[in-house]
């Protein structure tokens, strides 16, 4: 891993009546940074990061994917879109990507049930029959050893000696209903035993009522939101595009990242995100506390190296 050496700044950027400089860093090893990279200290406590980053580097974050599918029923249709697309899914990410996939849901090709497409030590099935409540209280028990409680969930630890300690966890829930506990609960549960920047959340859910949903998923929304994930449309007849952009955000997740340096505080926000001199929208980027995530809208299609220039903000008083 190469260390950043700092060059002469580049321009600068007036944020708040602060004048402040970014600089163009060189890394003999681009995307991945050690947490003593340097940042430039600014007034109250305003720092400035830049770094290359490379999203063809052949290092990745490696992903566990946990899926967890509603066998009510009602999910007939979305089961079969599962099970249509689930095939192509696996191994397109196969190619690209570090991962694992563990599906709960009833075993089965028809009706409501779904397997696995692949077998093997990166695949595991907790063959259950998910309520369509509690997709969410099943994977919270999951990730929980047994025995113990996470928060406020009883776990049964079906999943954790397949999850690795360094992974991503994300979580891909299929449902027309709503979850059985709040967003803050699964949180917590998971931060029980793992790192909140290692939660992601993406949900294929009822976000209108333009087909015959129990509820709305406003839970699942709220997760997604806070850690990086998206949802998509259950009511869609085609989920070929949505399974196409989930391997795109999931290779995102996987490789589009920057490890932000360590600083004497906790980092409490990111306040600007440059990619090549250019102002990124707030939604083209997720902050975790410790990695910046790139959206694909900012890196497909780049076969260069990206200069990546970054605003924060440290707690005061911290």
């Amino acid at each position: 891993m190469g260390r950043l050496k700092w060059r002469k700044p580049w321009f600068r950027l007036a944020l708040g009546g602060l004048a402040l400089s970014l600089f163009f860093t060189n890394c003999d090893t681009p995307h991945q940074f050690s947490l003593t990279d340097e940042a430039s200290l600014q007034a109250q406590g305003i720092y400035s990061f830049s770094a290359e980053f490379s999203p063809n580097t052949t290092s990745s974050l490696p992903i566990d994917l946990i899926w967890v599918i509603d066998n009510s029923g009602s999910m007939s249709n979305e089961a079969a879109h599962v099970r249509a697309n689930f095939e192509a899914f696996a191994s397109t990410l196969e190619q690209s990507i570090d991962f694992r996939l563990a599906l709960i849901s009833k075993s089965g090709n028809s009706g409501t049930n779904v397997s696995l497409p692949y077998s093997g030590v990166n695949y595991l099935q907790v063959d259950k029959t998910v309520a369509s409540r509690n997709p969410l209280t099943l994977a919270a028990q999951a990730i929980c050893p047994a025995g113990s409680t996470c928060g406020s969930i009883s776990g049964n630890g079906t999943l954790t000696s397949f999850l690795r300690a360094e992974s991503k966890k994300v979580f891909v829930i299929v449902t027309d209903d709503d979850a059985d506990i709040t967003a803050d609960a699964f949180a917590r549960s998971f931060e029980a035993n793992y790192p909140a920047s290692q939660l992601a959340v993406f949900g294929f859910i009822g976000k209108n009522k333009n087909c015959s949903i129990t509820r709305l998923g406003g839970v699942y929304e709220t997760l997604s939101s806070s850690t990086g994930g998206s949802t998509y449309d259950i009511c869609l007849n085609d989920w070929s595009s949505t399974f196409s952009s989930l391997v795109n955000s999931l290779t995102a997740i996987s490789r589009n990242w920057i490890q932000m340096p360590q600083t004497a505080a906790p980092i409490e926000k990111v306040l600007q995100v440059h990619v090549n001199g250019v102002l990124i929208p707030e939604g083209s980027y997720h902050f975790d506390g410790s990695i910046l995530t790139l959206s694909p809208s900012i890196v497909n299609g780049v076969s260069g190296v990206l200069r990546v220039h970054v605003i924060y903000q440290l707690q005061m008083g911290a």
